[in-house]
């Protein structure tokens, strides 16, 4: 119990540090300029924007994989502005299709250049980017507005008419910043009806976007893996418990005994074990070799994003994890030691 006592005895050594004047600062109103400055200290994708900053957006545009529509004479003309010999070029190629979104990669940049769309930065001195492409899927960057919305409109759909191959709308989708107004919002998805909202989408059966609840996002993965093995008879700790529960013959919540450590069960079945993935080393393993590729290249996109807003001043091998991570660099960075350990 506090001793009055002694509570005023220790409020008595605490000496004065605001002052009259500073009580009457702290008191008075806000002025618009003090609002305004604090407002620009924000980063500019999250900040709201009665400064007249607009939000932006990204698209994530399903490409048709029917080449069948494609126009050939499409294809030899890109082919020949890349610079490929009329000989060159089998039509039923997988590299087709890299052909292909060059003839929406460049109007894309052109549109940039010309100020019509504005490209992305996650912070300062990172590099900008207007667009990524990963198999039959591309996500572009722009500024969350009317004028560009429809700019990206009209770019799709002269790409549409020049190809001939089509982008799957419904499955096509937009995430917006934080800081996006809801009316732009609606406007722009009515100018790019159909697409939804990418948070209620999913890439290769994951969720598009990763939040700060990671068990939440990943609870999907959990409980789909979990009706698979009861479909058979009847995150990596848990998937590695109802494995194990599995194999001994658990059913519903009963006890049963692990007669063998899961330590065991993970060794290769020459070594006396039955060859079972450990699911936690092999997760950081790849996450070890995502971080040696970015330290062997150190001129790739995700290099100079992450130096760029992680470890702008050291290599990544000394880099900190710094404050309010994104969940990708969390997960890069924890297998550190793993490099560290090799390149001794």
């Amino acid at each position: 119990m506090a001793s009055p006592s002694w509570i005023d005895e220790v409020i008595a050594a605490i000496p004065t540090q605001v002052t009259e004047d500073m009580n009457e600062s702290l008191n008075r109103c806000f002025t618009r300029e003090e609002v305004t400055v604090a407002l620009k200290q924000i980063h500019p994708t999250k900040a709201p924007s009665p400064d007249g900053n607009d939000g932006f957006m990204a698209a994530k545009l399903d490409m048709s994989k029917a080449f069948d529509r494609v126009k050939w004479g499409f294809i030899q003309g890109v082919m020949e502005k890349l610079g490929f010999s009329s000989r060159q070029g089998d039509s039923l190629s997988s590299i087709l299709f890299l052909i292909c979104i060059e003839g929406l990669s460049a109007p894309i940049h052109e549109a940039t250049q010309n100020q019509f769309l504005t490209s992305i930065s996650i912070c300062r001195g990172c590099p900008r980017v207007t667009h990524l492409l990963f198999a039959n899927v591309s996500i572009l960057f722009c500024k969350a507005s009317v004028g560009e919305s429809r700019e990206l409109k009209f770019l799709l759909q002269k790409y549409e008419d020049a190809l001939g191959q089509k982008i799957n709308t419904d499955k096509s989708s937009i995430f917006f910043s934080p800081n996006t107004a809801l009316e732009v919002k609606e406007e722009i998805f009515a100018t790019l009806s159909p697409m939804q909202d990418s948070r209620h989408s999913k890439y290769l059966g994951l969720p598009s976007f990763i939040g700060r609840s990671k068990m939440q996002v990943f609870s999907i993965l959990k409980e789909r893996i979990g009706h698979k093995l009861v479909g058979w008879k009847g995150l990596c700790d848990d998937i590695e418990s109802m494995v194990r529960n599995f194999w001994w013959g658990q059913r519903q919540q009963e006890p049963k005994m692990n007669w063998v450590s899961w330590k065991t069960m993970c060794m290769p079945k020459a070594q006396g074990g039955m060859g079972f993935r450990n699911l936690q080393a092999f997760n950081k393993v790849m996450l070890a070799k995502q971080l040696w590729r970015i330290l062997q290249n150190p001129n790739s996109l995700v290099a100079r994003v992450l130096k760029a807003k992680y470890f702008p001043t050291k290599d990544i091998l000394n880099a900190n994890l710094g404050s309010s991570p994104s969940y990708s660099w969390r997960s890069i960075h924890s297998s550190l030691d793993v490099i560290r350990k090799g390149t001794r």
